[in-house]
């Protein structure tokens, strides 16, 4: 139980960090790349 909890936790903040950096990959301007 305490660990799939563990686990659950880890991909969810995972997932955000992924969408932070797929939205922060957006935000950048087309020329700067």
């Amino acid at each position: 139980m305490f660990n799939n909890k563990v686990n659950l936790f880890r991909s969810s903040i995972l997932n955000q960090i992924n969408l932070m950096m797929l939205m922060g990959i957006e935000q950048v301007p087309k020329g700067r790349v």
